[in-house]
């Protein structure tokens, strides 16, 4: 697929995949973010992840010592945007999803202000016991 100027690309929904030119993936990546009236912003990245990890290391009460290190990434960059099609509507538009993966702020997420994990409002175990009560 190299040798032709090809990427494979997986769709939406389904197990599906689509096959296209990366000229042609960044044309409809391009027309989303138009249609959807996206602005182009100014952004000192590093100046951000330093704001960060000084606030992480700062906090005194609200994060304790044992998780500074594990909320503090090393080798930080910018969340990605990439498209997926969506097949299922006419003219295959994008659909539009954002890593966070290796971001600054991307172990916050799921930890809580005591370091433990965060359980999901809608974790199985605990709905049935929802809604029996």
């Amino acid at each position: 697929m190299k040798s032709h100027d090809l990427c494979m690309i997986k769709a939406d929904k389904g197990n599906g995949f689509v096959i296209m030119t990366p000229p042609n993936y960044d044309a409809k990546v391009t027309e989303f973010l138009t249609n959807n009236n996206a602005n182009q912003v100014t952004f000192n990245f590093n100046k951000f992840n330093a704001v960060v990890r000084r606030r992480i290391s700062e906090s005194q009460y609200i994060i304790p010592q044992r998780s500074k290190t594990f909320l503090k990434i090393s080798n930080t960059r910018l969340p990605r945007l990439y498209g997926l099609p969506k097949l299922h509507k006419p003219n295959c538009p994008m659909r539009s999803i954002v890593s966070f993966i290796s971001s600054p702020t991307y172990n916050h997420v799921n930890t809580s202000t005591d370091g433990s994990e965060l359980t999901p409002i809608f974790d199985p175990t605990t709905l049935s016991e929802t809604l029996s009560n």
